[in-house]
């Protein structure tokens, strides 16, 4: 049987490898050992730990500890084993049988079968309302062998979407009967899964323990215990924790902190890029001044994302580190005849001229029947560092005559106020599957903040999720790549910099850039005292 089939995205590989030459360092000298924890801090909090929860907070990442996924995933989109050992394709079939290992088991010693993997992806699809899930319906043939069907025979890419975390059927399936819901369920306050490590405790709402699950089908970790902390105000007390000895991780180090331990042999400085990348999620609903089309254009040629670049990662900028839509340069889903955006604002200001928006007393600012270009911008609370760029904004929208506001707010509360401001400053994710990456501008889609309707691009997105066709799927995502920037939902800037600062002497961290710190962290362990 063949063990691995290549997702249809591999002309991304070149520009992922790109941002990993950031992260070259030689290799770990000490011999792995057991024992020992570690400690890392975030901010935002803790919710209910569950795969089937969509969350924003450090939660969402300690999944990846207690969960394991049906599928890996390598840097250039490749399926890898995880749970699945094998998937046998055939272009024929309008089925695709998936072999499960047989060595897996949940924290609480029950093995791992297709019914627990057939539990979750119909709940999954159930919560979806089948986006993103391709199959019209799976069944389990046998304890280790689950089976997809399809309407037509589907693509070699169609099981990049079944990166999912498996579910224990025999513990969830019983507290939905009997009447919980998913944010209920008793489950998420203990959760058990069949990751590398499992649940231990919860102190409070924000201090979560880990240990190392001896019957871990890859081998019982290095690290006894992990523990994350959430309960930092913001990114500046989560970096005076970590040089204050609290923890030995900060996942969030701005570019000035990192400069501060460079030369010390004390810490670990690591950077890279991902499949991340910065953005300004416009309003395009009717009461925002941005949902006239021409000023969405104006801002997209007002910025200067070169500057916010080097804000972002103290780095000289790159053609291949800029964003000209959510699918990134040398991704076969980015058509090529788009152009690269780059800072105009002499066309900015034609753009609002002709749309009637005009500096009439000379004071800089531009108006409207006698209301000024005014927009408020929302930032996330959590990262101070991040300010800087919304000063960098204004002063670009200034000099083109607009005024912008800024308003500050938490992660959880500006994620559910997109009608209340005019854009919002944030981190978004370029999925190698382009369904999940496309899917967020459907007008259907919750994740849709910016209240973007457009009728074709719906049905693009809906004829991408069932286009069995190799050439035509690209052409389907390539077309709503020009739609995009033609709309200006989104402004496009770039590639979000990693960032990562850790305690010396832990060991083991050769694929963080590549796997991030929760993934790579079963490799882990603590070297020699230097």
């Amino acid at each position: 049987m063949g063990c691995s089939v290549r997702a249809p995205i591999t002309g991304i590989t070149a520009v992922w490898m790109f941002f990993f030459f950031f992260a070259c360092s030689a290799p770990d000298r000490d011999e792995p050992s057991y024992g020992g924890r570690v400690r890392i801090g975030a901010t935002g909090g803790m919710e209910p730990i569950n795969p089937l929860m969509a969350s924003r907070t450090v939660s969402a990442e300690v999944l990846d500890l207690l969960f394991e996924r049906l599928f890996a995933e390598t840097p250039d989109g490749q399926l890898a084993p995880a749970l699945a050992v094998a998937w046998p394709f055939s272009p024929r079939l309008k089925f695709w049988d998936i072999l499960l290992r047989s060595d897996a088991q949940f924290h609480d010693g029950r093995p791992v079968t297709a019914e627990d993997v057939v539990f979750t992806l119909q709940l999954m699809r159930k919560q979806q309302n089948g986006e993103n899930l391709l199959f019209e319906r799976v069944e389990a043939l046998s304890e280790d062998i689950v089976r997809l069907h399809y309407t037509e025979p589907p693509l070699s890419s169609s099981l990049v979407h079944l990166r999912l975390h498996i579910l224990p059927k025999h513990l969830v399936k019983p507290q939905l009967a009997a009447g919980y819901s998913l944010d209920e369920l008793p489950f998420n306050q203990h959760p058990i899964g069949s990751g590398p490590f499992r649940f231990a405790d919860l102190v409070g709402e924000d201090h979560l323990r880990l240990v190392a699950f001896e019957g871990y089908h890859g081998g019982r970790p290095y690290i006894d215990t992990v523990e994350v902390r959430s309960d930092y105000p913001d990114t500046r007390y989560e970096w005076a924790a970590f040089m204050r000895g609290e923890s030995d991780v900060a996942l969030f180090a701005a570019p000035d902190d990192l400069k501060s331990i460079a030369d010390n042999p004390a810490f670990k400085v690591l950077k890279g890029g991902g499949p991340s990348y910065t953005a300004l999620s416009l309003n395009c609903r009717l009461e925002s001044v941005l949902a006239d089309r021409r000023v969405r254009e104006a801002l997209h040629y007002a910025i200067d994302r070169q500057a916010i670049w080097r804000l972002l990662s103290g780095e000289a900028t790159a053609d291949s580190v800029f964003m000209a839509g959510p699918f990134p340069p040398g991704s076969i889903y980015n058509d090529p005849q788009v152009a690269l955006p780059v800072k105009d604002q002499r066309r900015a200001r034609a753009i609002l001229q002709a749309a009637g928006w005009a500096d009439a007393n000379g004071d800089g600012l531009r108006e409207r029947d006698g209301k000024a270009l005014e927009l408020t911008l929302g930032m996330v609370k959590e990262l101070p560092h991040r300010h800087d760029i919304a000063a960098q904004l204004r002063k670009d929208l200034e000099e083109v005559g607009i005024h912008l506001l800024m308003q500050t707010e938490p992660l959880q509360t500006l994620s559910s106020m997109g009608s209340q401001l005019d854009m919002v400053l944030g981190k978004r994710y370029s999925d190698f599957d382009p369904d999940i990456t496309a899917s967020e501008w459907h007008s259907r889609n919750a994740r849709n903040g910016s209240g973007y309707i457009n009728a074709e691009v719906d049905q693009l997105i809906e004829a991408g999720r069932t286009a069995y066709d190799e050439n035509a799927h690209i052409a389907i995502y390539r077309n709503i790549h020009r739609h995009l920037l033609e709309d200006h939902p989104t402004i496009f800037i770039c590639r979000e910099p990693i960032m990562y600062a850790v305690r010396q002497p832990l060991r083991g961290l050769e694929s963080i850039m590549r796997m991030g710190i929760f993934r790579s962290l079963p490799a882990w362990y603590w070297g020699r005292a230097r």
